[in-house]
């Protein structure tokens, strides 16, 4: 006759063990696991917490009327962009409205404000930097070529949101709006008109 090893005969002894406690258990439970994995989720649905909307000065202007953005390319929109100001403008005050004007203003000056910096940035860099290594030289190569197309894109920027403050004000002027804070700044950045 042959002896079972030690690990067979723990491992049979377990499983006798749990077998006769899971038949104990199941006369006396009145509920299946799939039962109570059920009441669990729907515990656990009960408790979730669902996002609360933080209301904010953002978030009130998108309900209360936006105007639509000046695109960076594409079609022009400066016809939208008025009729968007007339739209608001007849369920609002003469100050409400300038304040959705001054806000979506100021919001695309300072869009031309950080291009004007950065092209600033640009042209004033290191003017004749020392290179060590090769390395060093094509990567100053590539960065020169980069801060050429970033100064290309500003100064298309630029003259994109100029041309549109221009025709804005001018629509604005044509129905009665003049605003003394509405100024343009110049490409440079050191005149407005």
């Amino acid at each position: 006759m042959k002896t079972l090893p030690y690990h067979h005969l723990f491992a049979l002894g377990l499983l006798v063990l749990f077998h006769g406690a899971a038949l104990s258990q199941s006369g006396t439970s009145e509920k299946s696991v799939g039962q109570i994995a059920r009441e669990a989720n729907e515990a656990k649905k009960a408790k979730e917490v669902h996002a609360k909307v933080v209301v904010t000065d953002e978030l009130m202007k998108e309900k209360s009327g936006t105007l639509p953005s000046i695109p960076s390319d594409g079609a022009d929109n400066s016809d939208a962009i008025l009729s968007a100001i007339q739209q608001y403008r007849s369920k609002h005050t003469a100050q409400e409205t300038e304040s959705l004007v001054h806000d979506w203003f100021d919001q695309n000056d300072k869009e031309m404000a950080d291009a004007i910096d950065e092209n600033r940035r640009i042209e004033y860099g290191p003017s004749d930097p020392t290179y060590r290594t090769e390395g060093e030289y094509r990567m100053a190569m590539q960065n020169q070529r980069y801060d050429y197309q970033k100064k290309k894109e500003n100064g298309l920027l630029m003259a994109r949101i100029q041309n549109m403050f221009t025709r804005i004000r001018n629509g604005l002027q044509k129905q009665g709006y003049k605003y003394a804070w509405f100024k343009i700044r110049c490409g440079n950045g050191n005149c407005t008109y």
